[in-house]
Order: C-alpha cells, then structure tokens, then sequence
C-alpha cells in the first residue's frame, strides 16, 4: 500500500515524484513479498486497484496483529490452498522466484 501511495506522500510534502516506477517495483523493503504479491495478483486476474483498496481499509481500520491472517486469507480465497497460514507466510517472504510462490500455493 505504502508503495502506491508514496507519489501522493511526496506530493503532499511539496516535493516533486520522479521514481515512481521504481519504487512501486523496486524500491522500499520487503522486496519479494510485494513482488510475489503483485505477480499473485496478477496471474489471478485480479484488478490491482481493487486488492489496494481491500488492503488498505484492512490496514487502516483493522488491528495490526491481524494483518498476516487479512494476507493469508486473501491468498486462500484466491488460490484455493490448503496450507497453513505459516507455511504460506513463510513461502512469501523467503521465496524468490514468483512463479515457484504461485506453484507452491496451488490451484
């Protein structure tokens, strides 16, 4: 959310956007987790806009300590995957490659 956010952000604070691009690929931490996320979306037809707004009124208005269980459950509705909330967290941030993400999780 911070990523797609960050133009207005700069925006807001006087400053001019050049990297935008970038830092909605690239840039900020958290590099394979929002890649493989992204890549998620995308290979589920989601409409991106949509997922940022389910996400962002989770993180807006839920608890913080819920926010793994808001991605799990997104990722089960979507991919149908009966592995655990751990397992899936767990393959989001440690793998690499987007495409093994998507394998792992199934249908």
């Amino acid at each position: 959310m911070s990523r797609h956010d960050y133009a207005d952000f700069i925006r807001n604070m006087g400053g001019r956007v050049y990297n935008q691009d970038w830092v909605l690929n690239e840039g900020g931490g958290y590099y394979y987790w929002v890649r493989n996320l992204r890549e998620f979306i995308k290979a589920k037809g989601i409409d991106e806009s949509n997922a940022l707004a389910h996400f962002r009124d989770k993180l807006l208005n839920g608890k913080y300590d819920e926010l793994d269980t808001v991605l799990y459950d997104f990722f089960k509705k979507h991919s149908g995957t009966t592995k655990s909330l751990d397992e899936v967290l767990g393959a989001l941030e440690s793998m690499r490659d987007h495409d093994d993400f998507i394998k792992f999780l199934g249908p």
